[in-house]
Parts: structure tokens; sequence; C-alpha cells
């Protein structure tokens, strides 16, 4: 499935964005949230989990699938 990383510094309109994408019936997903990351000590910082968005990014379908966030990979 086609990818769009929607990524840039808080307040830039990632989420206002995505909001229109999705009333517009595209797939969107914002990662900024612990389901979809987690606060790592060692690295002082949030991070993705790999294993999730893996499997976000492995289905071969052919809509667009919008994906926001900042977070450090």
């Amino acid at each position: 499935m086609p990818s769009v990383l929607v990524t840039g510094m808080s307040g830039t309109g990632k989420s206002t964005a995505l909001a229109e994408l999705g009333r517009r019936g595209f797939r969107v997903v914002d990662t900024e949230s612990p389901a979809w990351s987690e606060w790592m000590p060692a690295a002082n910082e949030w991070l993705w989990r790999e294993d999730r968005i893996a499997e976000l990014l492995a289905p071969e379908e052919d809509d667009v699938l919008y994906v926001s966030g900042c977070m450090s990979k």
C-alpha cells in the first residue's frame, strides 16, 4: 500500500491535516500515542514501537495510508 508520512514540529498542522484527510475518506493513523510509541529512559525520548509500525505498513492494499508522527525511530 502506498504510505505517506506526515511529519513536522509541534503546531505545524499534522493533526489538522490528518483530520481533514480522514473526513475525505482516507485511512489515517496518528502515531503520537502510547499505542504506537514508548518512552525509552536510556534514550530520554519517545520511540516508535517498531513491531507495531511494521505491522501498520505491511499490508499490501491499494488504498493510500497517511501516517503522522514526529517521534524518533
